[in-house]
């Protein structure tokens, strides 16, 4: 093979291998059903990227998730769209300790996150404490794109282990 179908071959490799790539992180990703931690099941349509996937959960005030040791708790107050969906999302979270009582005045580090793709959100939510004890405003959280999104929000302290609590959705296209 002389030079130039060499070059040919190694130009159409490299663009095979590009076109790959991007197809990973396409909108075509197939996704499943939302479920919750208590089997509750969603219904989906046959072509929602979430029709097959059990890794979800399933949207409603009250859903709740507490960190590994149960010292720290969070349920949706009420969520803007309902279910979370595909572009900019804002969430009101209660968040409460073990033995249920307000958390104030705390700090979270928030972040979206698709374990699928290994990326997240070029936009960093904000979580800001409202009005009433315990309740925290969440936004922007950007879900550009269909598949799992993985919410975690760790708790910012000075000492002790982190405590975090991961909402783990399926958003349809």
């Amino acid at each position: 093979m002389d030079i130039r179908g060499t070059n040919a071959a190694l130009f159409f490799m490299v663009t095979l291998a590009t076109l790959a790539m991007a197809a990973g992180c396409s909108s075509s990703e197939t996704g499943g059903a939302d479920t919750s931690s208590t089997g509750a099941t969603t219904i989906t349509t046959e072509d929602s990227p979430c029709a097959t996937d059990p890794r979800g959960q399933h949207y409603a005030v009250g859903l709740s998730g507490a960190s590994t040791d149960g010292s720290l708790k969070m349920s949706f107050v009420d969520a803007s769209p309902a279910p979370p969906a595909e572009g900019e999302n804002y969430w009101t979270l209660k968040v409460t300790d073990g033995s249920g009582a307000p958390l104030t005045g705390a700090s979270f580090n928030v972040k979206p996150w698709m374990p699928d793709h290994l990326h997240g959100s070029s936009i960093v939510p904000e979580m800001t404490p409202m009005s009433e004890a315990g309740v925290y405003h969440v936004g922007i959280l950007e879900f550009f794109m269909p598949g799992i999104w993985q919410t975690t929000f760790t708790l910012e302290q000075d000492s002790g282990p982190p405590e975090a609590v991961v909402f783990t959705f399926c958003i349809s296209g």
